[in-house]
């Protein structure tokens, strides 16, 4: 729960709920009666979302996974990752085989990455990319990204190195395509060419 109280001179918040950081061994289950906050850098061993649920994270905190990731939502119940504070948080780093990710919501990630899928095979559909400063980075990966939807981020995408994904059926609109002579909108680096681009 989030509580705010404002004075003549003060503003606080109160927050109460289950806070993460650092490495968590083992399962983690998450569960949408539950407020969870990001309060540092955090390295799960595995993690299951439920549906409806909201993952709060701190300013510049980042989403580790390491083994098993399961975040599955449905059309009307989809789960959010968010900001806690008024900037940005530091996105999902993705460092295994087979996670999916579907009917996900991912809001308000940081410079460096939205989400980063490294050197796995994995499945991402049906979930929405928005307000993000921060690549969806494809690195070494073989990722299905299929009928997602990639709106008012400053880069989309990028897709770097010996990749074997497929990127088909997704929304691409009003995002920053050249900045500060920097390439943002779809980049391909390295080998990447083999990666299909098909109806988007």
């Amino acid at each position: 729960d989030s509580l705010t109280s404002h004075t003549a001179d003060i503003s606080f918040r109160v927050q109460n709920g289950i806070l993460y950081q650092g490495l968590v061994p083992g399962l983690t289950l998450m569960t949408p009666n539950k407020y969870y906050i990001i309060n540092a850098n955090v390295v799960f061993d595995s993690l299951v979302i439920k549906p409806g649920t909201i993952i709060r994270s701190n300013s510049n905190v980042s989403i580790g996974i390491n083994n098993y990731l399961k975040c599955i939502g449905t059309p009307d119940s989809m789960i959010i990752f968010t900001n806690n504070e008024d900037t940005d948080w530091a996105g999902i780093n993705i460092i295994n085989d087979n996670p999916i990710i579907s009917y996900c919501i991912i809001d308000h990630a940081s410079p460096q990455a939205n989400v980063s899928v490294i050197s796995g095979a994995s499945e991402i559909n049906n979930s929405i990319f928005r307000n993000c400063n921060g690549y969806f980075v494809l690195y070494e990966a073989r990722t299905n990204v299929n009928k997602c939807y990639f709106s008012n981020n400053k880069p989309a995408f990028s897709v770097n190195y010996n990749n074997r994904s497929l990127f088909k059926n997704n929304i691409v609109v009003n995002n920053s395509t050249y900045i500060n002579s920097r390439y943002y909108g779809m980049v391909m680096d390295g080998t990447s060419n083999i990666t299909s681009f098909k109806n988007n």
